[in-house]
Parts: structure tokens; C-alpha cells; sequence
């Protein structure tokens, strides 16, 4: 009806009995996967249901949660403690990700979310207090998938994802000279550590920080590969000094977490290339020269400290 007769979604709506908004879904769902009219050839109504609902990512976001949430339990976990900003997380999550459609995800976007939640469920293993980071590992599954459903979102307007990922590496590039503060024994704002000696800025644990912080460089090394590409000196500048000082705000977590979440985002990003020789080549020598440019930047007892955690 749409663009057959050009009727509005209002028309459309009265005609079928259901809601303008339901109808303007229907239609971004559609931009976002790619249909348009005609639709393909052989393509049946129970085929563009499913291409439109994509429940099998709606099932498997709902089983992650699930999963999640009862691998606290051996824990004892109270959930009586939980927070206004917990469950407000876990709840908006649960509502909104239903519109992820994963096709629409920038590649480095899908790659430092998955990096980040598998990080964050393997360091709380060998973590001090493991309800505690189970907790944050559960907390950050819901806001990557925020963050996925915004992309989704913003997606129809122009330059929105790249706007997003500017106010995210910004954020963090703010977070992490919070937990240089810690460091050195500077409390303001964001008090004292959890941890002796674990800087976690704004975040109530050190792995919950670093992941934040790992998820960041992965999402600056995607910018900062598009800005060299096309030349724009000004952003290549500035998204390098960024994924410098996020770097080393990810060494100096001593998070090993956070450096998998690192490791696995990096390697994703470059496998993503593989095929695009002069985009993987340049790849490869960023994340060399960076990798080299934080390990000297982050002071000598952090390297240490983060080595005995290593072996």
C-alpha cells in the first residue's frame, strides 16, 4: 500500500485495523533489512514474517538472559541489593531487543559487543568476589544490547551510528582519566575503588570498567581505520590520541577480561578485513604501533602487575 498506492501510514493503518506506529515499524524493519518493492521472487508471507521478526535472534537474546541470570544463583546473589540503574538496565533491555536487526549492526559495533560479554563472563571465573561480577557481566549484556537496539534505531538517519560512536569514545577517554585519578590516590567524584589498587572510575568494579573500556578501543580502531581511509587528517588525530589513552585506561585495569574483551575485538576487526588488502594491512600496523605506544605509556609497576596476573 505503501508504494503501490502511496497512502500514508495512517491510511494504511485504518485500512488493516492497527496502529500508525505498528505500521512505521513494519517499514523501518523493512528499510533496515534491505526489502524492497517488489518484494523478491518466491518470497511467501511466513518468509517475510520471518526475515521481518528475526525470532531466532529474539530467542536467543531472551536464553542469553535467562542463562545468565541463573548462573548467579550459586553464588547467592541477593537480588534484594540491586539498584534503581540495574534494573532499569536489564529491564530496558529486555524491551528493546526485540529491534535489533543484526545485519544493520556496523561490523566493529557487533564485534566489541560480543568481545565485551564474553570477556566479562570469563574474567568473573577467576574473579575475587563472583557474584559481584557476574552481576556486572549480566549488566553489561543488557546495555550492549542497548546500544545494539540505538544503532537499529538511529540507523535511518544520516551519520547517526558515527555520531554515536563519537559520544561513546569520548565517554571513555572521560572515564579513564577518572580511573588515572584513582590511581594515584585522586578520589573526587567517583570515590575509591571497590578494590584496593583496582581502578573502576564511575563503574563499581574494576572487570565491569574494563570491559567498558576494552568495547571503546575496539569502536576507536573502527573509527580510527575509516578516518585514515579517507584521508581526514583532523579525526585520524584525535581518534588516535583517544585509543592511546583508552589503551592504557585498559592496562592499567590489570583486567584480564578486559584485555580478552581487547584481544577478541581486534582480531574479530581484522578477520572482518581479511579480503580488503590495504584496510588489513593498515590494520594490522595501527593496532602494532598502538599496542607498542600503550605498553610504554602505562607505568612500569602496572606492566608488572598485570604480568603476575597473566601467568
Amino acid at each position: 500500500m505503501k508504494h503501490a498506492l502511496g497512502m500514508s501510514e495512517r491510511l494504511i493503518g485504518d485500512a488493516v485495523g492497527v496502529g500508525k506506529t505498528a505500521v512505521g515499524e513494519y517499514l523501518r524493519r523493512a528499510r533496515v533489512i534491505g526489502l524492497a518493492w517488489p518484494l523478491p521472487d518466491g518470497m511467501d508471507d511466513a518468509e517475510l514474517e520471518r526475515r521481518l521478526f528475526t525470532p531466532m535472534a529474539f530467542t536467543v537474546c531472551y536464553a542469553l538472559f535467562g542463562s545468565m541470570l541463573l548462573a548467579l544463583t550459586p553464588f547467592e546473589y541477593h537480588f534484594s541489593g540491586t539498584g534503581t540503574d540495574e534494573a532499569l538496565i536489564v529491564a530496558i533491555a529486555l524491551v528493546l531487543m526485540w529491534r535489533i536487526a543484526w545485519r544493520a549492526l556496523p561490523p566493529w559495533v557487533a564485534v566489541g559487543g560480543i568481545a565485551l560479554a564474553l570477556g566479562s563472563f570469563a574474567a568473573a571465573i577467576g574473579a575475587v568476589d563472583q557474584g559481584s561480577a557476574l552481576w556486572g557481566a549480566v549488566r553489561w549484556l543488557g546495555v550492549i544490547l542497548i546500544m545494539f537496539a540505538a544503532f537499529n534505531v538511529l540507523r535511518e538517519r544520516r551519520d547517526a551510528s558515527r555520531r554515536m560512536i563519537d559520544i561513546f569514545t569520548a565517554s571513555a577517554v572521560v572515564v579513564v582519566a577518572f580511573a588515572l585519578a584513582q590511581k594515584v590516590g585522586v578520589d573526587l567524584l567517583v570515590g575509591a575503588p571497590y578494590l584496593s589498587g583496582q581502578p573502576d572510575s564511575f563503574f563499581g568494579y574494576y572487570t565491569v570498567y574494563a570491559g567498558y573500556v576494552a568495547i571503546a578501543a575496539t569502536l576507536a580502531t573502527g573509527e580510527l581505520l575509516i578516518a585514515l581511509g579517507a584521508h581526514r587528517g583532523r579525526r585520524s588525530m584525535l581518534y588516535g590520541v583517544a585509543l592511546l589513552v583508552i589503551l592504557v585506561g585498559v592496562a592499567i585495569s590489570t583486567s584480564r577480561g578486559g584485555l580478552l574483551a581487547l584481544g577478541g575485538g581486534w582480531l574479530l576487526l581484522l578477520a572482518f578485513n581479511v579480503r580488503r588488502g590495504p584496510v588489513f594491512v593498515r590494520g594490522v600496523v595501527i593496532l602494532a604501533v598502538f599496542a607498542g605506544a600503550a605498553y610504554l605509556a602505562t607505568p612500569r609497576a602496572t606492566v608488572v602487575k598485570f604480568e603476575q596476573r597473566l601467568d
